[in-house]
C-alpha cells in the first residue's frame, strides 16, 4: 500500500500500488509487490515517513481514480476483524470508529479501571454552558480537480475527491461537544485532516456544558453521532456489543444507578455493560452482600412484587426484600434470607416463628403473596393484621378512639354490651363495654367517660376495662366508683382514708386554692396531683415530685413562682405541697402563700419552726419526705443522705449532701405524719 497526496487538497490518500500502475497506463514488470512499492514511493519522490503503515489485508472503501476522461473503480479484499467483545476484553480507542478520549484520542487508549461504585451516578440535567454550535454549513475543504484534466507536474496523480459525507466538518470547526438543534455531537479531527462527528464509544472527562468532570462513556448514535439520553441502549437497534443505559446527562451507567423518573434501578460493570436477565448475588453495588432480579425486558431492577424467578418483593434500593415490607395499602410482604415470600397458592393462615421473636399467625392473599393488614373478615370472625408486622393481633391494641380486644387465635371482642372475662388480663376478671368505636365501622372497648342506662362510667384509655372500686374526677367533682364500674356518690371533701391530725395542715385532692386576696404575679399554684384514695406514701411522692420539677430553677429570697422562674427554699417547700393537696393558709400563726410571701418579706422557714406547723421530729429519726430546718434555712430530706435545696449559696435548687453547711441544724419535721 502507498501513501500519496492528492495534487492541491493537501490530503493523503491510501491505494495499492497496482492501482496506481493501472491509473497511468503503466505495464507491470514481473517482479514482486513490495518491489513495485519501492518503485513507486521513488518515483513519486515521497519519503518513507509518509508512507502510511497500512496492512493490505485491512478493509478500504472503494476509491475512484481519474485518468483522463474515465474513472476506474479500484477495491481491495475485506478480511474480517475480531471485535473486543468476542475475544472478552474490554473496548480500546479506534481513531475512526472506536472510543476516544477527547479531541487528542491516542488509538489502543483504555478507559481507566476504577471500581463501578466509585462512577458518579447522579442524574441531574446538564446545561448548555461552554458548549459551542457547530457550523452546520461547512464542507470538507478539498479542492476537487479541474474539468478532470491531469496536473501539470509531472508524475503528479490527479485523484477525484468525493463530496464530504454528512458526519464531516471543515477543519476548522471547533473540536468537542457541540449542540446542534437541541442536541449534542462530539468533533474530532481525523488523521486526513477533517473533522468530523465521532460514532459510538467515546471515553472523556469533558462534560456537555464544557466543564471538566470525571472520566465518563457516551454513546453517540452509530449513523448520526447524535449523543443518547435518558434510555435503555439496545444492542440489536443501536449497534453496540451489549445493553447499556445511557443518563439524563449522557453518561454510561456504570455501577449503580436509579432512573428518578421510573425508579428502575440498573446495575452496571465499570464498562457499562448491564447485569443480565436473572438472579444475582453480589455485594459489588455497595448495599452488602444482597440478592438482585433483573428484569429481562427492562433490564433492570424494578421496583415492586414480582412472581418472575420465584414470588419475590424489590425494594427501591434495588435488591430483594429479605424481611418484611408493609406497603402502606393493606399488605405486608413478607420474605425469608433469599427473598422468597410467602407460599400462597391460596388465602390460608400461616402460623409461625421464622419471621418473629415468637409464634405468629399470619393471613395470606395468594394473589399477592402478601400478608394482610388492618380489620379484616374470615369465616364470620374479625382480625387485626398489625402494620408494619404482618401477623395478627393478639391481645389489646388502642384503636382511634376505642381498644381492640383479640384472644390468643386473633379473634376481635366484636358484640356489642357488657363483656366480663379475664382472658384479656392474664386471668383476672375485668368489664368491657363492647361498642362501635366513633368514626369507624370496628367494633372495640369503649374508653374514656360514658354513660349507659343513665349511668356513668370511666374506660381506662391504658387498659381497655371500665375502673372500679376507686375514685375519679369528673364534672370538677371526685366521684367514688363501685365494684360494676358505675359513679354512685359525688365526694363533698377531697380526701377520704389517710388523712393529717387536725392539728396539722390537712390534704385535699380537690388542690388548693389561695385566699381572695392574693392577686398579681406572686399567686402561682403547682396543681394538685392526688387521689381522694391516696395512701400517706403515696402522698410523700407526690410533694418531692412536685419539689423535684423546681430543680435548677433560680433561687431568689422571698419568691414563689413557676419552675424554671423564681424560687427560694420555703417557696419550694410549700409548691411541693401543693402539689399533694396541701394548704398553708388559715393556721394559727398566720397564712402561708407565695402572695404573702412576696410582699410580707416573711421568713417561712423560722416561723414554720418556731410554731410547730409540721409535726417536729428527732434529727436522728428522719426519713425520705421530711424538712430539715437551718436558721432562715430549709430543705428536704429525700433519703440516703441527700437534700433537695433551693438555696443562695449554689445560687438554684439542686442537690446538697453537706448538713452543716448553713451552719447547726436546728431541727426536723413531717409534714405528712
Amino acid at each position: 500500500m502507498k501513501s500519496f497526496m492528492t495534487a492541491g487538497t493537501g490530503r493523503r490518500c491510501v491505494v495499492p500500488a497496482c492501482a496506481v500502475a493501472l491509473a497511468l497506463g503503466w505495464g507491470i514488470p514481473a517482479k514482486s509487490a513490495h518491489a513495485e512499492v519501492l518503485q513507486v514511493a521513488t518515483d513519486l519522490e515521497q519519503t518513507t515517513d509518509e508512507v502510511d503503515a497500512v496492512s493490505e489485508a485491512a478493509v478500504e472503501a472503494p476509491m475512484i481514480f481519474a485518468t483522463g476522461d474515465e474513472s476506474i473503480p479500484v477495491t481491495t479484499a475485506e478480511e474480517p476483524v475480531s471485535s473486543s467483545d468476542e475475544l472478552g476484553l474490554s473496548p480500546t480507542i479506534d481513531d475512526d470508529a472506536g472510543i476516544g478520549i477527547g479531541p487528542s484520542a491516542n488509538d489502543g487508549a483504555e478507559i481507566a479501571t476504577q471500581d463501578p461504585l466509585e462512577a458518579p451516578v447522579a442524574a441531574d440535567e446538564t446545561t448548555n454552558e461552554g458548549v459551542t454550535e457547530a457550523d452546520t454549513d461547512t464542507t470538507a475543504d478539498d479542492a476537487a480537480p479541474t474539468d478532470g484534466q491531469p496536473s501539470a507536474t509531472p508524475m503528479a496523480l490527479q485523484v477525484s475527491t468525493p463530496e464530504a459525507t454528512p458526519l464531516e466538518a471543515k477543519a476548522t470547526h471547533a473540536l468537542g461537544w457541540a449542540k446542534e438543534n437541541g442536541s449534542y455531537f462530539w468533533y474530532e479531527r481525523k488523521s486526513n485532516g477533517t473533522v468530523a462527528k465521532r460514532t459510538e464509544w467515546l471515553v472523556t472527562t469533558t462534560r456537555t456544558d464544557g466543564k471538566t468532570g470525571t472520566l465518563e462513556r457516551y454513546w453517540l448514535d452509530q449513523h448520526t453521532g447524535e449523543l443518547i439520553l435518558s434510555r435503555l441502549l439496545d444492542p440489536t437497534k443501536d449497534g453496540l456489543a451489549y445493553f447499556a443505559y445511557a443518563k439524563n446527562d449522557g453518561t454510561i451507567v456504570r455501577g449503580r444507578y436509579t432512573d428518578p423518573s421510573t425508579g428502575i434501578v440498573y446495575l452496571a460493570n465499570n464498562d457499562g455493560r448491564l447485569e443480565s436477565p436473572g438472579w444475582h448475588v453480589t455485594k459489588a453495588y455497595g448495599q452488602g452482600l444482597q440478592r438482585y432480579w433483573v428484569d429481562e425486558q427492562a433490564h433492570g431492577c424494578v421496583p415492586g412484587y414480582s412472581a418472575d424467578g420465584y414470588p419475590h418483593y424489590t425494594t427501591s434500593a434495588g435488591y430483594v426484600l429479605r424481611a418484611k415490607k408493609d406497603t402502606g395499602r393493606g399488605l405486608v410482604y413478607v420474605a425469608n434470607n433469599d427473598g422468597r415470600l410467602l407460599d400462597a397458592s391460596e388465602d390460608h393462615w400461616v402460623v409461625t416463628k421464622d419471621f418473629d421473636k415468637g409464634w405468629q399467625r399470619y393471613w395470606v392473599i395468594a394473589s399477592r403473596h402478601a400478608v394482610r393488614t388492618g380489620v379484616f373478615e374470615v369465616e364470620g370472625q374479625h382480625y387485626y393484621g398489625i402494620g408494619g408486622e404482618g401477623y395478627v393481633l393478639r391481645g389489646k391494641k388502642p384503636y382511634q378512639s376505642g381498644m381492640l380486644l383479640a384472644d390468643n387465635n386473633g379473634v376481635l371482642a366484636w358484640d356489642e354490651g357488657w363483656l366480663c372475662t379475664g382472658i384479656y388480663d392474664h386471668g383476672k376478671m375485668q368489664r368491657y363495654r363492647i361498642d362501635t368505636i366513633s368514626g369507624t365501622t370496628v367494633h372495640g372497648a369503649h374508653l374514656g367517660h360514658f354513660s349507659v342506662g343513665g349511668s356513668t362510667y370511666y374506660g381506662s384509655r391504658a387498659v381497655g376495662y371500665v375502673i372500679r372500686n376507686t375514685y375519679d374526677f369528673y364534672q370538677k367533682k371526685w366521684w367514688h366508683v363501685n365494684n360494676d364500674g358505675k359513679f354512685d356518690k359525688a365526694l363533698k371533701v377531697g380526701k377520704v382514708g389517710y388523712q393529717n391530725p387536725k392539728r396539722y395542715p390537712q390534704i385535699d385532692a380537690y388542690g388548693v386554692t389561695l385566699p381572695s386576696y392574693c392577686k398579681g404575679f406572686y399567686t402561682y399554684v403547682l396543681p394538685c396531683t392526688i387521689r381522694p384514695d391516696y395512701t400517706r406514701e403515696q402522698c410523700v411522692e407526690a410533694f418531692i415530685a412536685g419539689a423535684m420539677k423546681y430543680f435548677g430553677t433560680k433561687w431568689v429570697d422571698n419568691r414563689a413562682s413557676r419552675p424554671g422562674d423564681t424560687i427560694d427554699c420555703s417557696g419550694l417547700i410549700m409548691e411541693g405541697l401543693y402539689a399533694a393537696g396541701v394548704s398553708l393558709d388559715g393556721l394559727p400563726s398566720g397564712d402561708y402563700n407565695p402572695w404573702t410571701k412576696a410582699y410580707t418579706n416573711h421568713h417561712f422557714a423560722n416561723s414554720w419552726r418556731e410554731n410547730n406547723v409540721f409535726m417536729p421530729v428527732d434529727f436522728s429519726q428522719i426519713k425520705r419526705g421530711d424538712i430539715v430546718y437551718w436558721y432562715e434555712h430549709v430543705a428536704i430530706y429525700l433519703g440516703n443522705g441527700v437534700l433537695l435545696d433551693g438555696n443562695s449559696v449554689d445560687g438554684k435548687v439542686a442537690y446538697n449532701r453537706n448538713f452543716h453547711r448553713y451552719g447547726p441544724v436546728l431541727g426536723a419535721a413531717r409534714p405528712f405524719v
